[in-house]
């Protein structure tokens, strides 16, 4: 109970210490709507060998959402399925070695920085601990033990289906459930059959998404292969070759180390110089999980009633690292997650064999003396795991981090809240992108507004917008004030500080832009709806101020002013992105900026074109006030 309370406490505690960027928001996205009827996907979220993921992700996720639309609900789920983890882990230790070995097994497990880590955020292969331990679980118990449990023997492949499909790191289980089916192949029973079915069932959804996106050939299979080595991002060499990174990737997640990954490049120094040198300390976790593999290796031989478990076990903890010796792939450490039960219940096993030798070779009042020493020994370096973890936590908490880890979910809750409170129908999300499928910031915030009315987005590089309903604008840190053309002496409504030099968060109401130059009226209307009311011209500088027609799904236009001579030659040319049409509201107007270099220019050409699916471009037209076709552009003088 205590190992259980101490591995709660660091996984569910300060949940809001967490990252919330795309991947998170993209993957609760899809959770949020299956949650409310909304979508059945039959795909995930990409994943970084090219190849998209299980939906079965989405589906577990939207059980938090289906509680609430609150990212941190989902991050509590995450922490409280790898307490379960911990407890699983417990029990596989203390059914198959002891009592001791489930008490180190749990301990290690329990305060092990990556695997609190991996458990406190809305990540994919966060949610495999459980499962993999409940896949092994139930093939010790349906397969390898002499008197088979029937239940388990149903649940153990449609577990696999499900684990499997969490994240593509844990088909490595498979050999492991191969090598419980030859162990155990005398003693299946038709459970095991229907549990077959089941798993059928589970990957249907994926192969029918995967079939129907053309991607199931062997082809395309490779072909992701072959761009996940070539990622210049991997973080090993790019060739293909034996390469010792799998090992390297193992060790410091098993031992606990280089948690200070996470602060970046630019700060991760100024963690360590706050922490106690225990780095070296912890490598004693993965030495001890090699000694103990081979003293188990030898109570194997010696016992071969214990064989079955032992090899199973051994092969669970060999197998990831197997598996990525040989780089086929760009290998990421969070591939070792599915590892690190095994890890912990082998040094646990393994102590308790030690104990077990030992027994028989000293005298009585000697025999605790060895494992009291062990206990000592993991209790400082549990002891340093955990002020290291701590630390670490606080630290990204309170200094900026964004180059590595983003700014924690708590930040952000902060001015959800503020949103919340101020009760609007809508709001204008003013950041580095507009798109809630690639760019970060739409997608984060197109999740955590989540039910708060209109929720829209504008990338103001070139362009800004005036609602024509009362809307509150979000204005994010990342975008630079000079892009912003609001006038000085017009104050936010509220800012909200995130961590120290990381910025802040404006909220705005409304807030009128300044243009400057001289206005030429113009009320020239376009075919897509699109009114240009006016154009304001600053020397070279020109503003464009458009009134939009209602939402227009999936249409993408290029506004454009192109600079003609007498001989209507071009001489000058700005082509730029307009604001998605499917943002678009009646009565919204869109200010567009453009510069050019006006020298010689005689008429201006305005106008509004798409791309076609060909790649051929298709012009807007100009329309009389009749709706009657005038031209391809509105040409007018330059003044």
């Amino acid at each position: 109970m205590v190992i259980l309370l101490l591995a709660a406490f660091l996984r569910l505690n300060a949940p809001g210490i967490t990252e919330f960027k795309r991947d998170e928001a993209t993957l609760s996205r899809l959770s949020l709507n299956l949650a409310q009827g909304q979508d059945f996907p039959v795909l995930g979220i990409g994943s970084s060998v090219g190849f998209p993921n299980s939906p079965i992700n989405v589906y577990l996720f939207a059980i938090p959402y289906a509680v609430s639309n609150n990212p941190i609900v989902a991050t509590l789920f995450v922490g409280f399925l790898n307490v379960l983890a911990v407890a699983l882990t417990w029990r596989v230790a203390r059914r198959y070695f002891g009592s001791e070995a489930a008490l180190v097994a749990g301990f290690c497990y329990a305060v092990s920085p990556w695997a609190v880590l991996y458990s406190r955020k809305i990540w994919a292969q966060d949610l495999l601990p459980p499962f993999v331990i409940a896949t092994l679980l139930t093939g010790l118990l349906g397969l390898v033990e002499i008197k088979p449990k029937r239940w388990a023997q149903f649940w153990h492949l449609p577990l696999l289906a499900i684990t499997a499909q969490i994240h593509f790191a844990a088909v490595i289980l498979a050999p492991m459930s191969l090598v419980m089916m030859g162990l155990g192949w005398r003693r299946i029973q038709r459970e095991f059959w229907l549990g077959l079915g089941v798993a059928i069932l589970v990957c249907l959804p994926f192969a029918y998404g995967l079939y129907q996106d053309d991607l199931l050939s062997a082809t395309k299979v490779q072909a992701s292969l072959d761009r996940s080595s070539e990622n210049p991002s991997s973080m090993v060499e790019n060739s293909r070759a034996m390469r010792s990174t799998a090992l390297d990737y193992a060790w410091f997640t098993i031992a606990g180390k280089d948690i200070h990954s996470l602060a970046g490049e630019a700060q991760f120094q100024r963690y360590l110089d706050a922490m106690p040198p225990a780095y070296g300390v912890f490598n004693l976790i993965p030495l001890g999980v090699l000694l103990a593999a081979g003293m188990l290796l030898g109570v194997a031989w010696r016992k071969p009633a214990q064989r079955p478990i032992i090899g199973v076990l051994l092969v669970w903890l060999g197998v990831p690292v197997l598996a990525y010796i040989y780089t086929w792939t760009a290998v990421q450490p969070h591939y070792f997650i599915p590892m690190m039960p095994a890890a912990f219940i082998v040094l646990g096993a393994g102590a308790a064999a030690l104990k077990n030798e030992l027994a028989s070779r000293l005298p009585a009042s000697l025999r605790v003396l060895p494992f009291g020493v062990l206990w000592m020994a993991l209790g400082v370096i549990g002891i340093l795991q955990i002020w290291l973890l701590l630390g670490l936590l606080d630290f990204l908490n309170m200094h900026d981090t964004s180059g590595a880890f983003g700014t924690p979910l708590g930040y952000l809750l902060q001015v959800r809240q503020t949103i919340l409170d101020a009760d609007t129908d809508g709001v204008l999300v003013v950041s580095d992108g507009d798109s809630v499928l690639y760019d970060n910031e739409p997608a984060v915030w197109d999740v955590l507004l989540d039910g708060v009315g209109e929720v829209r987005f504008l990338r103001p590089d070139h362009l800004w917008v005036i609602p024509a309903d009362p809307t509150l604008l979000l204005v994010s840190p990342v975008v630079e004030a000079g892009s912003i053309p609001i006038t000085p002496e017009v104050q936010p409504y509220k800012t909200m500080a995130l961590r120290p030099d990381e910025g802040v968060y404006q909220i705005w109401q409304n807030p009128l832009p300044t243009v400057t130059g001289n206005r030429t009226a113009l009320d020239a209307h376009f075919a897509n709806g699109a009114v240009l009311e006016s154009l304001w011209r600053d020397g070279d500088d020109l503003w464009l101020v458009w009134r939009l027609p209602a939402a227009q799904t999936g249409m993408q236009y290029i506004t454009f002013v192109h600079g003609l001579d007498a001989e209507e030659q071009k001489l000058a040319q700005a082509d730029l992105a307009f604001w998605p049409s499917d943002y678009w509201q009646a009565g919204d107007k869109v200010l567009v900026h453009a510069h050019l270099n006006l020298d010689g220019v005689q008429n201006l050409s305005i106008g509004m074109y798409r791309f076609l699916a060909d790649g051929s471009y298709q012009n807007s037209e100009l329309l009389d006030a009749e709706g009657r076709y005038v031209g391809q552009s509105l040409v007018i003088e330059n003044k």
